[in-house]
């Protein structure tokens, strides 16, 4: 890396005396910080932020893989359980969730000049998506503003939390990337296993 390029890294990874911190996705971090306060303090956040960031895509694919997983595991004893399962109070609680689900949610939703002609199930679990993207791309978010000198000028550098929130934006999208591939496919694995047809999954993806 050329002089001049470091000498615009806010850290210098050259420093002596100093270590390196690696974070998953991210820059390392230099530790400990020899820039003035407000820079410190600006690093600190990001990468608090960026850490943050990294969790939140780890509970989104535990969630998602959870569901999946429950899916699965009904799906399969409904339809090759064991005998003296049925009746049993589980089959009962299944067949009521069944019903509610064709005499509620399977019906077009009434706003089908938004969303055109898709059932109340996908508006609903469009919207479980939607709050949790939004919730969680603000969750955790430093609202702040550093001002900070330039070294050797008398000039000051502002820095915001909207590096942070950035960063967030481009975790959540990319840790999204393998679940828009398997909804756009038409022979998708998640049909395959939940025995959902290819549609409902395409109203997601587009």
């Amino acid at each position: 890396m050329s002089t001049e390029l470091l000498a615009r890294h806010i850290q210098d990874h050259n420093e002596a005396n100093t270590t390196l911190k690696p974070f998953w996705g991210y820059a390392s971090r230099v530790l400990p910080c020899s820039s003035d306060e407000g820079t410190c303090e600006y690093l600190d956040a990001v990468y608090s932020m960026h850490a943050t960031s990294m969790t939140y895509t780890f509970i989104l694919w535990g969630v998602l893989l959870g569901i999946v997983v429950a899916w699965v595991t009904i799906r399969g004893w409904r339809m090759g359980g064991p005998i003296q399962s049925v009746g049993s109070s589980f089959d009962s609680l299944c067949d009521a969730m069944s019903r509610a689900k064709r005499q509620y949610l399977l019906f077009d939703t009434p706003i089908t000049w938004l969303f055109g002609r898709v059932s109340r199930l996908q508006v609903m679990v469009l919207a479980c998506f939607s709050g949790y993207l939004l919730i969680f791309s603000l969750v955790g978010i430093t609202y702040r503003t550093w001002i900070t000198p330039v070294e050797d000028t008398n000039v000051n550098n502002t820095r915001t939390g909207l590096g942070g929130w950035s960063d967030r934006i481009g975790a959540l999208a990319y840790a999204l990337t393998p679940f828009t591939i398997l909804l756009s496919n038409r022979e998708s694995v998640l049909s395959l296993l939940t025995g959902i047809p290819y549609q409902h999954f395409n109203f997601l993806h587009r």
